[in-house]
């Protein structure tokens, strides 16, 4: 089945699951995966497993599997494996999954309880070679570099496919390539690892060729699976089920890592593509992978693609959420998963439910921007001004002719910086790109989001593009190590304009501030030092960065080595960034932490992600108790302690306090700035220039700790 996209393969059963639950972690219950015989089973149950879900589509435009949101989405329809299709060689890396990619949605398919296959996906198209053997040397770096995570990270739930559709070679090459990679990934990961092999004429004749050919795999350094591929509604592929798919289910294990419903090409199809679907063939192999019709065991699968091409195979027609964005294939599968056609995202968490890890392992761990904690609805005036909020932007309020609910293409929406209301655009004026169309991630949520170039390649990072003055972002991180992390900063292009956006009403001129910068703070210790100069600080006593701020200094590639202050470096090419050696953060205690990253300075540019490593350990004490009441306004119920508003615009803010108080101000290096007693309400002015402070409030019976942006 030769096609220029790639499909892949994952099916439906309900005979071997109870009923659906979302919040199943399918890891914690069958642990590493064996083989008892030719069936895929637990290790720490010894049963029969069946994994069921879906292939990205690459990470081309139309794929639906670019954050852990998605796969939370993924497992919400009835998912318990998620298969990541690296492409390779594909016009000039786009469409390609980095391998901080990679990383990153493999951490997430573990934090929602899945197992995550990892496919070197080559493809014999726009003159690439299908012979695995032709690219060794690449697929050993690969899978190298993600055996080496496997092992650091100390994962359970990570299966190699060693090579997506062989073609143009026969089934003796395809065997000394996999065992040559296999070699490579037994260095690093020695748990005996599931890996999956391809069979010639892509993925097709695994038992007149690999079996009945001679040319089994044997080896104690992996637990060997053989792929085998089809698509229903091609006339070719529906004789293969009896003479090659059944009798392989009684001879080796078999895993189908891609199936679709609609032809091999689907993009070929001259009919109605997204009727290009044949459910008849679908459920006769529907019932063989779960083991009836003579099948020999119960086969996993994945099912090609979660994504929204216009063609019969894809999940989504429009978009990358469910209801009626599905398709009829995606409809077909959610019932055959048992799941929910629309599931709700977790709220509160990164990635839409999914923490962002630090431990003692890690080392440039990257946080792409997008990973923020769940957005409230933008354009909720009453929660615009609050920090007890994720994100907060000062203009969110949309045009008067602006409608909710409309797909609105954000390249034809008008930011309010350009004040263009009218010609040849929508004609509307939104307060923010709510999202990029060529980032395909969180386009509405009123935060502009925008895909970076790190390390010469297109995707390599998701950042921000427009920031005003007192805007932040949540984002939850999991620490298992306490400690001090570096933190490192990755700026697209040296030469980006950074500073403050201000427009001239009449003119619509924009001019500048000179630079932006950005404070770190704990939402749940909001009174405790976090940025941190790391070299002067020791494992019990730590010393606050010299700023309250991180300050990115924007260089051009070529003077970087001479710019000897500079903090940050851009990362377009090869030069992936440096950070300055002493800054970073402070984490006193293992757990869960939501960090808040405010911009008391608005910018213009790319601000793309954000790296952390392990610097040093912290023995020191821990975080002590806190009571947090940070508002917009006095009339929240059941708080006894009150200061707002949370932006202060002119000088003055209000606290709200029974009996007599003491409230002191400090930045966020710990330095008191402001110091007074009150009694009951009072509005004070403590003259303080433009940043970021803590407020502590402490009465006889209550204390509070506030955050407030002076702007």
């Amino acid at each position: 089945m030769k096609k220029v996209f790639l499909l892949c393969a994952m099916a439906a059963s309900t005979m071997f699951a109870n009923a659906f639950d979302a919040s199943h972690n399918y890891i914690e219950e069958w642990g590493n995966l064996t083989l008892k015989g030719v069936q895929l089973s637990s290790s720490k149950t010894g049963k029969a497993v069946q994994l069921k879900g879906w292939s990205s589509f690459g990470n081309y435009d139309e794929n639906c599997v670019k954050s852990g949101t998605d796969i939370q989405r993924m497992k919400g329809m009835g998912a318990n494996v998620v298969r990541l299709a690296k492409y390779f060689k594909t016009n000039g890396g786009y469409g390609e999954y980095t391998i901080d990619q990679i990383k990153t949605l493999m951490a997430a398919a573990e934090t929602n309880g899945m197992y995550c296959v990892v496919d070197w996906h080559i493809l014999e198209a726009a003159g690439n070679n299908g012979n695995p053997k032709t690219y060794t040397s690449d697929a050993q770096q690969f899978f190298g570099q993600v055996a080496q995570e496997v092992n650091n990270k100390g994962y359970k739930h990570i299966i190699y496919e060693l090579c997506n559709e062989p073609s143009g070679c026969g089934a003796g090459d395809i065997k000394t390539y996999a065992e040559s990679v296999i070699s490579t990934i037994a260095q690093y990961d020695k748990s005996k690892p599931i890996v999956i092999v391809g069979t010639p004429n892509w993925d097709q004749y695994i038992n007149s060729q690999t079996i009945q050919g001679g040319h089994l795999i044997q080896t104690d350094k992996a637990n060997v699976m053989y792929a085998f591929h089809l698509y229903a509604n091609e006339g070719a592929h529906k004789q293969l089920l009896n003479s090659e798919f059944l009798p392989a289910t009684t001879k080796v294990p078999v895993f189908v890592s891609e199936w679709g419903l609609s032809h091999a090409q689907p993009e070929k199809y001259q009919g109605d593509r997204w009727n290009d679907v044949n459910e008849t063939v679908a459920d006769q192999f529907m019932a063989m992978c779960n083991g009836q019709g003579g099948s020999g065991q119960i086969v996993s699968w994945c099912n090609w693609s979660y994504g929204n091409k216009a063609e019969g195979s894809s999940t989504f027609k429009s978009g990358c959420s469910g209801g009626d964005n599905l398709s009829r294939s995606g409809k077909y599968i959610v019932g055959v998963l048992g799941g929910e056609l629309n599931p709700e995202i977790i709220k509160g968490a990164a990635f839409g439910g999914t923490p962002y890890t630090l431990s003692k392992k890690s080392v440039e761990e990257q946080l792409n921007l997008d990973a923020y904690d769940q957005n409230p609805k933008a354009a909720d005036e009453e929660l615009g001004g609050s920090m007890d909020i994720t994100y907060f932007d000062a203009n969110n309020t949309p045009d008067e002719n602006y409608e909710e609910g409309k797909e609105y293409d954000p390249l034809k929406l008008v930011d309010a910086l350009d004040h263009d209301k009218g010609g040849n655009k929508e004609g509307l004026v939104i307060q923010c790109y709510a999202g990029r169309a060529w980032c395909n991630t969180r386009k509405w949520e009123c935060v502009d989001l925008t895909s970076q170039m790190v390390n010469g390649k297109w995707g390599g990072a998701t950042g921000l593009s427009w920031v005003s003055s007192g805007e932040w972002l949540n984002y939850t991180f999991d620490v298992k190590d306490p400690g001090y992390y570096s933190l490192e900063m990755c700026m697209p292009y040296g030469n980006v304009g950074y500073g403050e956006a201000n427009m001239d009403e009449k003119t619509g001129k924009l001019t500048y501030t000179a630079r932006a910068s950005f404070s770190m703070s704990l939402v749940d210790h909001a009174s405790q030092t976090f940025m941190v100069d790391i070299d002067a600080s020791s494992e019990t006593a730590e010393k606050a960065i010299e700023k309250d701020e991180f300050a990115p200094f924007a260089v051009k590639e070529s003077q970087v080595s001479a710019a000897a202050d500079h903090i940050w470096t851009p990362c377009a090419s090869n030069n992936s960034g440096t950070k300055k050696a002493n800054h970073g953060i402070l984490f006193k205690e293992a757990g869960t932490h939501v960090v808040k990253l405010m911009f008391a300075n608005g910018f213009q540019g790319e601000l793309a992600s954000l790296r952390f490593s392990y610097a040093k350990p912290w023995s020191g004490e821990g975080y002590p108790v806190e009571v947090e009441t940070s508002v917009a306004d006095a009339s929240a119920e059941g708080a006894a302690i009150v200061v707002y508003p949370s932006v202060v615009e002119d000088g003055e803010f209000t606290v709200v306090a029974e009996g007599k108080a003491q409230v002191v101000v400090s930045n966020l290096a710990g330095a008191t700035v402001y110091s007074t007693s009150i009694e009951g309400t009072t509005t004070v002015n403590p003259g303080l220039s433009a940043g970021i402070y803590n407020v502590q409030v402490v009465s006889a019976d209550n204390a509070a700790v506030a955050r407030i942006i002076v702007k």
